[in-house]
């Protein structure tokens, strides 16, 4: 299952245009890295190819600019699809992704409260953040039901 033996997500683009590009991002998921090896569950690549020529331009990481996209995605949706004048934005996870994401809503809502809540114990590593700053509450939970309501 993908649980146990993890994925990995091939993402290919072309953007055109100004920049007539090609690339592909390459995130490989593998659930035992942590516990087996001490690394990280997932990283990133991005390789850009001249569309023209096919020759490579750039091979790089892609774990900073995959966890920034995703922040950024969150705040666009918290900035268009919340209801004017919330308050409250929960974020279900404490997973690695949630440092930006946080980031993102502490900039799409900044005069809210941000929970930041996972099931069980999961989110106490991030219990660091309550003291940094007052808006940022983390709260964990059994049951989804349990946290979202508070949400606006």
């Amino acid at each position: 299952t993908e649980e146990r033996d993890g994925r990995i997500m091939a993402m290919p683009a072309y953007v055109g245009g100004e920049f007539d590009v090609a690339g592909l991002k390459w995130i490989p998921s593998v659930p035992g890295n942590p516990a087996k090896h001490g690394l990280p569950r997932a990283n990133a690549l991005v390789l850009l190819s001249d569309r023209e020529t096919g020759l490579p331009l750039a091979v790089m990481d892609g774990t900073v600019v995959s966890a920034m996209r995703t922040g950024a995605v969150t705040g666009l949706a918290v900035r268009h699809l919340a209801v004017p004048g919330s308050r409250v934005a929960c974020l279900l996870g404490a997973g690695v992704l949630a440092h930006t994401q946080l980031e993102a809503l502490r900039i799409a809502m900044p005069d809210s409260h941000q929970r930041l809540s996972d099931f069980a114990q999961s989110g106490e590593r991030f219990r660091y953040l309550e003291a940094e700053d007052a808006a940022v509450c983390v709260v964990n939970f059994d049951h989804v039901i349990e946290i979202v309501p508070e949400a606006e």
